[in-house]
């Protein structure tokens, strides 16, 4: 049940950031006329602290603990992986006339994915005690 509703508060975190972000993302390629990977870039990176915040506070409940340093280095290796990494991914979408809005939510979709399984066994593992 508790990886349940751990699932549920990820899903519904990432929908939050998904709004932010995917807003952010039309904005700069449509409104502004930029490039998609530059538009991924900076969506992406403005989007990174709210995100943080509402996963370790609320979806993974470990805001209890001083475990701040950590998972603040955690999550900082999570995204010099996953920014190039989706930057990329939409340039090469995009590159194979991909439209840039439909690139993005592929993209997404992946990151969804592994970022979970990441942040659930890595970045905000909860430890467990034994012999007790």
């Amino acid at each position: 049940m508790k990886d349940k509703r751990k699932l549920i508060k990820y899903l519904a975190t990432g929908g939050i950031s998904f709004v932010v972000e995917y807003s952010l993302f039309l904005i700069i390629v449509y409104v502004f006329s930029s490039e998609a990977w530059l538009g991924q870039a900076i969506s992406y990176s403005l989007t990174i602290v709210v995100n943080f915040l509402l996963l370790r506070n609320w979806a993974f409940d470990q805001s209890k603990g001083g475990k701040l340093p950590g998972h603040m280095a955690k999550y900082g290796l999570l995204i010099a992986f996953n920014l190039p990494m989706t930057t990329l991914l939409v340039f090469l979408l995009t590159s194979i006339n991909i439209p840039a809005f439909f690139a993005k939510l592929i993209v997404i979709a992946l990151t969804t994915i592994w970022n979970f399984i990441i942040y659930d066994k890595i970045v905000f593992r909860e430890n467990i005690r034994r012999g007790m």
